[in-house]
This record gives structure tokens, sequence and C-alpha cells, in this order.
């Protein structure tokens, strides 16, 4: 059963973040380390039912208990003598000390809780439970009846909670509450139409209008009772921007961000022009990329298509990049059930969602369809974001393999808790320089491997990925320390060759996660500093970039910077032995 044995609010809302990770794969690196460290760790993600009842939910009390506790565990951590340990278990330290302060910091110096409207439009867990192809409908049906009736307090909930957010967000949440109640209406009734018997049918009649209902009164309450603050007020500001640096283990002032960004804008830029020039020299590569959205396979066959990319990446993968060890299997689909958040967004899409079953882990990913558009115009949009630029040069080598899917499938085999429970609590998540970094990298994997078949104007797309991710180095830190405003960065991005509407899609990311975008590509930038010294210990005769790649993913989910001892430890180990 997926969710409906889980009766926490709480605990559901984070189990597709963990479900790859935490509950099947084999402990093939155990939970070894001080007995101190790995029960303080487990204590915190693991709350007893007591505690459960505090901090259950969305509730100002029930965030209150969170950080009232969070601080409880940042005192015990304290009190263990970290000179005492060894690598590995300082490493765990280290990262157990930052994700409970990154979320202390959230929790009560931030309070991003009380800016967040579409934190209370709850429908993950209602989604994630309708995907699992591999559980039976019956099974289903109960876990996402059981969502759709626990979600409803987070309404409430955000009625209580929302303090002047600014009206980009509000507009934010009124659009996801608009796609969520088209999803009711569409999506929905294929779903009740499908359910196994009449008895499972009603109940799910019921629970979508109660929560349809619920959703309509709080879109009313964020157009017309919310009080909007100003966009400038997102501005974390340099002391906490600093702070929230430093827990994703990135090393650099503001200003070095800024030059690092620039330089790499400026490099990835001039090498756009030269591929432009090669390809077509009375042409841009602003025009060219353009071109590229053009080139598209036709509607019926994008899924077949997407599937047999994603194959072809797979065999990639697994044959060049990276070893597998024995266990566990794992296999990934793409599922035609468009999440609410990919309607405004078509070449986003949403996932992967993860579940076990036995002996295989299954990564799905929710696409939007053509179907979910009303004109032509919009269709074709929709294609243009489809096209093979996008899916061939970033959306499978990011998403799937080697990216997102495949990179939760081999972190998990690593069981130390500080690294393998890290994201089961509310802004816990501090390590975008490996999640994210790595899922970039994976790109320019796959390129150097060969996946892109050599075409130029694949290339082409590939640098127009590589310069919006480079993008956010240089405006994430200006804009939550105050240099530059909104505007400016959708101006910005709309210059790496993005339409419009994704440059402010870009530029309301980085008002909502504040130094988190920075890490995609300067994860990129800290893996390849660490594997040129990985190299230099073990010399080029001996250096093996797989065994690299496979060494990092299975050191687990972890900032790179933060575990780049430990890779160096492993490769002396390596020198030493030959």
């Amino acid at each position: 059963m997926i969710m409906n044995a889980i009766n926490s609010v709480f605990i559901r809302f984070y189990l597709s973040l963990i479900a790859a990770t935490l509950f099947f794969l084999p402990r093939v690196y155990a939970a070894e380390g001080d007995p101190r460290l790995v029960h303080l760790v487990t204590r915190f993600y693991q709350p007893s039912g007591d505690e459960i009842k505090l901090i259950d939910g969305k509730s100002r009390t029930a965030f209150e208990a969170r950080a009232k506790r969070t601080d409880q565990f940042l005192q015990a951590l304290s009190k263990i003598d970290r000179s005492s340990l060894g690598t590995p278990d300082r490493i765990d330290y280290d990262y157990f000390y930052a994700q409970l302060d990154n979320s202390m910091q959230k929790l009560r110096d931030i309070k991003i809780w009380q800016k967040r409207p579409s934190d209370y439009i709850p429908f993950n867990d209602f989604f994630a439970a309708s995907l699992d192809q591999v559980v039976p409908w019956e099974e289903r049906y109960t876990a996402m009846i059981s969502a759709l009736t626990s979600d409803l307090h987070d309404f409430k909930y955000g009625k209580e909670n929302l303090v002047g957010p600014p009206p980009l967000w509000i507009e934010r949440a009124v659009t996801l509450a608009d796609n969520t109640l088209s999803f009711l209406d569409t999506e929905m009734l294929d779903i009740i139409v499908r359910a196994p018997n009449e008895i499972l049918a009603g109940k799910m009649q019921k629970a979508a209008d109660a929560y349809r209902h619920q959703l309509q009164e709080f879109r009313t309450f964020l157009v017309e009772d919310l009080k909007p603050g100003k966009i400038g007020e997102l501005a974390v500001g340099k002391q906490e921007y600093e702070r929230l640096l430093r827990n994703h283990f990135l090393n650099y002032s503001v200003d070095e961000l800024v030059t690092i960004g620039t330089k790499l804008y400026k490099e990835t830029e001039q090498l756009m022009q030269h591929t432009a020039a090669e390809i077509d020299s009375n042409k841009t590569w602003q025009q060219l990329i353009e071109e590229n959205r053009m080139d598209h396979v036709a509607p019926w066959n994008l899924y077949t298509d997407l599937a047999r990319e994603a194959a072809r990446a797979k065999v990639l993968v697994y044959e060049e990049i990276v070893s597998v060890p024995d266990g566990v299997i794992e296999e990934y689909r793409y599922v035609r059930r468009a999440h609410p958040e990919t309607i405004p967004r078509g070449a986003s899409g949403i996932g992967p969602f993860g579940f076990t079953h036995n002996d295989r882990y299954v990564g799905y990913y929710s696409l939007p369809s053509i179907d979910q558009y009303n004109t032509w115009p919009q269709k074709s949009e929709f294609l243009q974001d489809w096209s093979r630029a996008w899916y061939i040069a970033q959306q499978i080598p990011h998403e799937v393999y080697p990216g997102h899917h495949f990179a939760i499938f081999m972190t998990g085999k690593n069981q130390r808790p500080a690294r393998q429970l890290v994201g089961s609590a509310p802004y816990t998540d501090v390590s975008s320089t490996m999640s994210e970094g790595w899922a970039v990298y994976a790109e320019e994997l796959m390129y150097n491997h060969g996946y892109l078949n050599d075409e130029p104007r694949l290339f082409l797309g590939h640098l127009q990925h590589r310069l919006w991710r480079i993008a956010r180095i240089i405006l994430d830190p200006q804009f939550h320390t105050g240099l530059i405003d909104y505007e400016y960065m959708v101006d910005f991005f709309e210059g790496t060759g993005t339409s419009r509407g994704q440059a402010h899609v870009e530029a309301t990311q980085i008002t909502n996660i504040p130094a988190h975008d920075v890490g995609y590509y300067m994860g990129v930038v800290e893996i390849k500093a660490l594997k040129e010294e990985y190299r230099d210990i073990l010399g080029p005769n001996q250096f093996d970039s797989k065994e690299f790649n496979t060494t990092l993913l299975l050191k687990g989910n972890v900032p790179v910077a933060l575990i780049r001892p430990e890779m160096l430890e492993h490769a002396r180990s390596l020198a030493g032995n030959n």
C-alpha cells in the first residue's frame, strides 16, 4: 500500500521525497558510524507518535512546535564532540547540523510558511498515489481518498498563517488553484469512472467534491481577502543569504558568486556564438534556438519517442558512465497524467515520483498532454516546448538517466541516516550542489559520451540550457541582497534565449527558494574540481571516470564540498593499493 498506511499528513507530504531511498534499498553501505549521531539523526527524522501529534500539519502551532523541536536537536548535537569523529561521521555531523539550522532559519527567522500561498494547496499526496501503476487500483483509490480528505485542513491553515505574500506569489497560487480545479473537472472524472467498484467511486466523488469546494473558497480568499506585500520584501538580506550559502556548503561571498557566474556566462555565450557560426554563419544563436523549437515529433509520437530515447540513455549510462551494484533494480516510466504545476510550464513536467516494490524501484515522470490545451496556438507552443533539443539535450539526461531518477536510485544505496533521511522534514534539504548539480553535470556527461549524436543543433540546445543555469548564479545572490529587482531578473533570463513567460518562471523561482538555484551550475563547477583532484591523486593511467561517478553517487546525496574529504581519502586508498 502507498499512502493509506501512513496516518500523518506531515509524513505523507514528504514521503514522495524519500520513498525512493528510505525503505527498500539493500544496505550496500550500512548505517555505520557513531551510535550517538545515528540515534540523534534517526530520532529527528522518525518522530514518535506523541511528537507527530505536535508537529503534524501546517498550522501555526505545528510550525512553532517543529522549530522548538529542531532547536532541541541542535542543542543535543552540540554535546557530541565533533573532533573525536572520523571523516565520514564528521561529514554526517556537519550535514545534519546544516539540515537543522536551515530548517530553523526557514521556520523561525525567515518564516517562509507565512509567505507562500501555494504551500497550502495540497495535491502531491493525491497525485503520487494516482501514479503507481504496479499497485492494484483498489489500494490506490483508498490512498487517494485518504489524501483528499486529510488535505482539507491545509486550506484553513493557509487563511490563518499567510501574512503579506507578494502579488507574484498570490498569482502563482491562483494559477495553481485554477489548474487543480481543471484537473478535478477533467482527469478526475476519468479516475472516478475507472474505480474498481461503485462504493469507491462514490467515496472518491464525495472526497473530490469536498476538496473542490474548499479549494474554490481558498481561491476566493487569495483574490479578495489576502492583502499582498511587496516583492522586494522577499529578498532575505545579506546576513540570512550568507547563512543559507553556508548551510548549502557553498563557500563563496556574494561578489565571488557573481564574478564566477559572469565569467562562465561569457564563456558559454562565446561557445554558443561559435557553434551557431558552424551551423549557419548568417544566423545568430538566438535565431537557431528558435528554429530548434520547431524540430519536434508529431504529438502522437511524443511519448513513444521519449521512451525510446530514455531507453537509449539507460544503456549508455549502464555501459559507460556508472557501475551499478547488484541488488534492487530500477525502471522508469513516463505517464500521461499532468500534475497541475505542469500546465503553465509545458516543458518541465513533474517528477520523478518513486515507488518501491520488493526488488525494484519504479520512477514515474508526469507529463502534460497536448489534449490539455484548447487552441491550436497553445497546442503548437506545447510541441515547441517539447522539441528534440529540449528532451534529448536536457530533460532525459537531467531528469531520468543519469539525472534525478537514476541518482535517487544510486544515492539511496548509502544508508547512513544523515545522508539518507535529508529532505524528509520541512526545509532540511540543503544539497542542491549534489542533487541538482549532479543532474546538470549529467547533461554534460551524456554529451561527452555521444548521446547527442554529434548534432550541432542539439549541442547548441545543451549550451542554452547551461546558459540559463549560469544566469542563476549571477542573479540569485544579487536579488536576495537587494542589488537588483525582479524585472531585471526577468529581462536577464529572457536574454538567455528563454521565452518571456519562462523568464518569469525562472525569476519567480529565485524569489521562492533563495540560494537553492545557485547550486545547479555551481554544483557542476564543484564536481568538476573534485574530479580533477581525484584524477591528480590517482594519475592519468589509474583514473577511471566511471569509477569516480559511481563512487560519488554511492557516497549519498551530500553537498559536493562536504563530501570532498571522503572522496579524496578513497582516491588515496585506491592509489595506495596499486
